[in-house]
């Protein structure tokens, strides 16, 4: 199965670490905002499809593990193991998409560390 053109998705300029959240109260939360950005995306189905036909890991599609794994249960799907789940999202981007993605994880990254470093 061939991977969804990520260069045409609604979520291209959402943070990454967005979609892999722990916790179910941020999943729901980051779900409900992620859902409304798929539902209409141009790579909805695709990235659908995918997920369910490969065991990643965060919100794909709107969807977050227990919600694919239902979907498996009842289309008699097997999801085959991703090695690197996190990187998948950007296989077939441009550098310049890549490098984007990058500078906002970087930055996502710094100001999460310093919330930490001002709340001690």
């Amino acid at each position: 199965m061939k991977l969804p053109d990520w260069e045409n998705a609604s979520c291209i300029n959402i943070e990454p670490e967005t979609f892999f959240v722990t916790g179910a109260e941020e999943i729901q939360s980051n779900k409900q905002q992620i859902r409304q950005v798929c539902m209409a995306c141009p790579v909805f189905e695709k990235c659908l499809q995918y997920s369910l036909h490969y065991n990643v890991q965060g919100i794909w599609a709107g969807t977050d593990e227990d919600d694919r794994k239902q979907a498996r249960k009842l289309l008699k799907i097997v999801g085959q193991p991703m090695v690197n789940e996190y990187s998948i999202r950007n296989v077939g981007l441009s550098d310049n998409a890549k490098a984007k993605r990058r500078s906002r994880a970087l930055k996502s990254a710094n100001t999460q560390k310093q919330n930490r470093n001002a709340e001690q």
